[in-house]
């Protein structure tokens, strides 16, 4: 089975390698590695499951992707990973999920093109299959027009974590800053949920500029629920802004920001100052999460989600991906959307298609 319709390389794609997390997703994860393999993608499967892959299903992976079964933590396993990168750029991606080649391509051509800025992604675009067919609704509106371009890296990161959106934790970023900000994430694993995110964001912003283009970029998937419960950090319980706020964790707190600030350090600004601004922002950001996950605000972004996918689920929704070229959801970005991401979209579509017509994606069907 061709699961890449029309898959092609983008000759700058060479030039990142993607590091891609999984765990106890076989289908998922070799889904993907089909799809980046046949764009010519260097990625790195770092699979924590207990049992690998199959060797038959290996066998058949493209010789841009490397395999590692290490089933350690999620820490461990992108620790390892930094070994093994040795392009200008790279990007963390989900298992589940996929870049648009255009949109990655555009990323690389806007960092070779513009070396005051660390990291660029794009607009993202989430999907999920209901009623035989696959449904995509607009992600992360704060991502559009956005451009953390102040010059002052202190109030770069006060800015972002003020109106906090994902701008930069699945961007392509050059890959001395990725490596030095997985290093500085991994030094220690802090028991608070998603605190990794809010680490990578940090960083990337305090090294240099930030953008997200106005390009489709990424297909989020709504297709499996998220990895949850198996580290420290991926507990949602443990939520940040209570941690920060707790007076009990003052120990945990300074030890953030001792990690943080060492891995930030910059050549003729004082450490104290650096460790100042790792503290404004983390107190903006607790301001933003306070009012952002509010009941009010929650049972708003609940009641919105359900209403579309139920109409998804009724036949109802106007959002179908097979109407790619159609689709109302291309109205809302802030581009016209291009002829190479239509096509990318269409190909993507046509692959998600023949996969889940493939034997209810047992691993043992996926390469037939």
């Amino acid at each position: 089975m061709n699961l890449i319709p029309g898959g092609g390389a983008i000759q700058n794609l060479s030039d990142i390698t993607l590091v891609m997390p999984t765990y106890n997703r076989p289908q998922y994860a070799l889904r993907g590695m089909m799809y980046w393999g046949k764009l010519g993608v260097n990625v790195l499967v770092f699979d924590g499951s207990k049992e690998p892959l199959p060797l038959y299903a290996l066998e058949k992976i493209p010789v841009s992707i490397k395999y590692f079964h290490r089933p350690v933590g999620f820490y461990s396993r992108l620790q390892a990973a930094l070994n093994y990168i040795d392009t200008p750029y790279a990007s963390l991606v989900a298992d589940d999920e996929f870049f648009l080649k255009s949109g990655l391509s555009a990323a690389i051509d806007y960092l070779d093109k513009n070396p005051d800025y660390v990291a660029c992604g794009g607009q993202a675009v989430g999907f999920w299959r209901a009623q035989e067919d696959i449904f995509v609704t607009k992600q992360y509106s704060g991502n559009s027009g956005f451009d953390l371009n102040h010059e002052d890296r202190a109030q770069r990161i006060k800015n972002h974590f003020s109106k906090y959106t994902p701008a930069s934790v699945y961007a392509t970023v050059r890959s001395t800053d990725f490596i030095a900000a997985i290093t500085a994430m991994t030094a220690h694993e802090f028991s608070v949920y998603s605190i990794g995110e809010l680490q990578l964001e940090m960083f990337y912003a305090w090294r240099g500029k930030v953008k997200v283009l106005d390009h489709i970029y990424w297909l989020r998937s709504e297709e499996n629920k998220p990895t949850r419960n198996t580290d420290p950090s991926l507990y949602p319980e443990r939520r940040l802004e209570k941690w920060w706020l707790n007076c009990d964790n003052q120990a945990d707190k300074k030890k953030f920001i001792e990690i943080m600030s060492r891995h930030m350090a910059v050549s003729g600004l004082e450490r104290s100052k650096t460790e100042t601004a790792i503290s404004v922002a983390m107190d903006a950001y607790v301001k933003f999460a306070i009012d952002y996950y509010s009941p009010r605000s929650m049972f708003s972004k609940i009641a919105n989600s359900v209403s579309y996918k139920l109409r998804a689920a009724l036949g109802l929704g106007d959002h179908s991906m097979s109407a790619v070229q159609m689709m109302k959801i291309l109205d809302q970005y802030p581009a016209a959307v291009s002829d190479a991401a239509h096509d990318d979209l269409s190909n993507i579509y046509r692959m998600l298609c023949a996969w889940y017509g493939s034997s209810n994606h047992k691993v043992s069907n996926r390469f037939e």
